[in-house]
Formats: structure tokens, C-alpha cells, sequence
């Protein structure tokens, strides 16, 4: 992965603001976390693809991605929180399909995995404890949440790759490639983003939710695409 001074910049910038603007809110009011989880994820429109005498038009399918990170939240009013984070995440498509290469028909499983800083900025509804009387909040509980917002990406890269067969003069052949795609795509996504999930913990908290992503914003070069799919995520709030 080639990171450029321009992502440096940008991750920097993403740094300020995820855990910077926080930092002098009360003890309570603030929480700092990390997480990880995988994705179900496709794109919008076929996968176009050229390259000497390679012509490729795929359709898109759907395809296994993952996503990391850290995040703060902090309280903005009662049972409201505003949610930022910063996530390194896999995107992009599955393909099960044929080109013509050469006059010869070939048959290929491969996937487009664009990998992207992403910084979704959101806004957390969450439920209440239970009435503990006098020991109200001193002991774990079981919380709901309820959230949405959008998200901002940059485009770190892009592969291409996957599992290429043919039957040529009653001979079958398979190959396996990968080609360097980042250049078809587009350096920024934008999008939005809403879910829920279910957390447990009194000051640490360890907390699962699903969400839905789909991008507002056309990410490809020479074809028109946009990201979405489901995130499962497991987080920890320290």
C-alpha cells in the first residue's frame, strides 16, 4: 500500500478532529473506543474494465470486506450522543462472469477491493438503565442504540484480482491475477450511513451493532458506481 503526503494530510486532519475536539468535555461525558468487524458489500452498476485487448463488463455482486478503527463519542444531550470515528475499511465487488480476450472466451471469479480512511460522523440515540434506586448507574447494564449520519472516504487503493479459466482447443487453462485498479476509481466517497446495536458495561463497555452504508456519490473513473453494504461490528469503549 503506497501512502501518498497528500493521505498523511488527510489522516491527520481526520485525527483532529475524531479525538482532538473532545478532550475537554467531562470525564462522563466523553467516551474513547476501538472496533472491528466485517462487511457485506457490492456496488451500484457493472464493473468496466480495459486493458490492451482485455475489454471486461461485469455484473457486481457481493463480496466479504472488513473494517478497523478507532472512535469518541461524546454526550450532547439527554440519551444523545455524537459519534466520530476513523475506520480503515475494505470495499467493493464480487464478479462471476465472462470476457472476450483475443477471440477466446474466458471465464473469471475475481473482486475489486478498494480500501478506504473513512470518517463517519453520527448521532447516537441510547437507552437508559433501569430505575437502581440509590444505586442507580453502579452496576453494568444493558444498553440500546439507535444511530445515523454520513460518512466522508478517501480512496487508498484499488485491486482487482481473482481466478481466470478457459477451454482453448479442448485444452482447459486457469490462471490467477491481479491488476493494480486504483487509478479507475475516484479519490473521494461520501455517503450515508444508519444502524443500531446493543451494548453492555458501566464506565467499559463492549457493544455489537450492524449498520447500512450506501454511497450518495459516483466513486468510478470510466464507469458509474456507487459503494454500499452491511457492517457488523464489535467495539470496546475504554
Amino acid at each position: 500500500m503506497q501512502i501518498t503526503i497528500k493521505t498523511i494530510a488527510w489522516l491527520l486532519t481526520a485525527l483532529i478532529i475524531t479525538i482532538g475536539t473532545p478532550l475537554h468535555s467531562e470525564a462522563q461525558d466523553y467516551g474513547f473506543g476501538v472496533k472491528t468487524g466485517f462487511l457485506t458489500v457490492t456496488q451500484t452498476g457493472n464493473f468496466i474494465f480495459s486493458d490492451g485487448d482485455i475489454n471486461v463488463d461485469l455484473d457486481s455482486g457481493y463480496m466479504a470486506g472488513y473494517t478497523f478503527g478507532v472512535f469518541t463519542r461524546l454526550t450532547i444531550d439527554n440519551n444523545l450522543r455524537l459519534l466520530t470515528e476513523l475506520n480503515y475499511s475494505r470495499f467493493g465487488a464480487a464478479y462471476d462472469g465472462s470476457f472476450v480476450f483475443q477471440n477466446q472466451q474466458i471465464f473469471t471469479k475475481s473482486v475489486t477491493g478498494i480500501r478506504y480512511l473513512q470518517v463517519p460522523v453520527m448521532v447516537e440515540w441510547y437507552t437508559d438503565p433501569p430505575d437502581l434506586g440509590p444505586y442507580r448507574y453502579q452496576k453494568p447494564y444493558w444498553s440500546w442504540i439507535v444511530k445515523g449520519g454520513l460518512y466522508a472516504g478517501y480512496r487508498v487503493d484499488a485491486v482487482f484480482s481473482g481466478t481466470n479459466t478457459a477451454r482453448i482447443l479442448g485444452v482447459d487453462f486457469e490462471s490467477d491475477f491481479s491488476n493494480n485498479v486504483t487509478d479507475s476509481y475516484k479519490a473521494f466517497d461520501a455517503g450515508l450511513t444508519i444502524g443500531g446495536g446493543l451494548e453492555y458495561g458501566l464506565t467499559r463497555k463492549y457493544g455489537f451493532e450492524t449498520r447500512f452504508v450506501m454511497g450518495v456519490l459516483n466513486v468510478g473513473n470510466e464507469m458509474n458506481t456507487r459503494n454500499m453494504g452491511l457492517v457488523f461490528a464489535f467495539y470496546f469503549v475504554m
